[in-house]
């Protein structure tokens, strides 16, 4: 029995000094591999680029949300966030309004493509909230009409001229990078720059994804010195079609 109550004690001796190291590891570890801070950065999130749509529904099917499925997304997202960026009026005609019950400032979207008359639509819908409620602070012409083929540069900035002279509002264009670089021009109609930067559709790997989404804003920056810069869309997706 000496000898087991022995062993036993040994063992325990043996299991709590491994332990006492392998903590002493750990903190000097801590104390030589801190990440970096971010200095005078916010643990908050400034805004969200929202659509709306839930898990079933799809403009493809003619499935759009109803407004009490609206404002309970909104209803979450206000908790973490005070702006929120929308895509279009058409298929969700309450929800600016719907914004502005949960306190949200809002760049209200400009959905255009190939059908005009939509477009005016959009656009007399989209101008008319904008004078009307103080919450959409901004205006965005347009979310990747020149990508998709759907307009030409000069397409695109007759609708923004005409935006411009219709309300007094700052306004832009929302496009990924390399358009704005292919087409500076545009850059004379806006009033600040969205540009979407999507390393994961670009094919580049995760681990590589900040760092390249990091240098095309530097180009953007370079490109365009006098002109405020807003990052419309960035992220890696959790899951869907690639």
């Amino acid at each position: 029995m000496k000898n087991a109550a022995s062993l036993a004690y040994r063992l325990a001796l043996a299991f709590a000094i491994a332990a006492l190291v392998a903590l002493a590891q750990y903190w000097l570890w801590q104390q030589f591999n801190r990440g970096a801070e971010f200095i005078g950065a916010t643990q908050s999130i400034k805004g969200f680029a929202f659509n709306g749509f839930q898990r079933d529904q799809s403009p493809l099917t003619g499935k759009f949300p109803t407004d009490k499925q609206l404002a309970g997304d909104l209803d979450l997202l206000a908790r973490s966030a005070d702006n929120l960026r929308t895509y279009g009026v058409s298929e969700t005609p309450n929800l600016l309004a719907l914004a502005g019950e949960h306190d949200l400032q809002v760049t209200a979207g400009i959905w255009l493509d190939r059908d005009q008359e939509t477009n005016e639509r959009e656009i007399a819908t989209v101008v008319a909230a904008a004078k009307k409620m103080r919450h959409v602070e901004r205006l965005m012409v347009g979310n990747e009409a020149i990508l998709r083929g759907d307009l030409t540069p000069g397409e695109l900035i007759v609708y923004l001229d005409k935006v411009r002279k219709l309300v007094r509002k700052p306004i832009s264009s929302a496009e990924p990078w390399h358009v704005w670089l292919k087409y500076p021009e545009l850059a004379k109609h806006v009033d600040f720059i969205t540009v979407h930067l999507l390393p994961y559709h670009e094919g580049v790997p995760a681990e590589a994804a900040v760092e390249y989404a990091l240098q095309r804003y530097d180009e953007i920056a370079k490109a365009f010195p006098k002109k405020k810069i807003v990052i419309g869309e960035i992220g890696w997706p959790s899951k869907g079609p690639v």
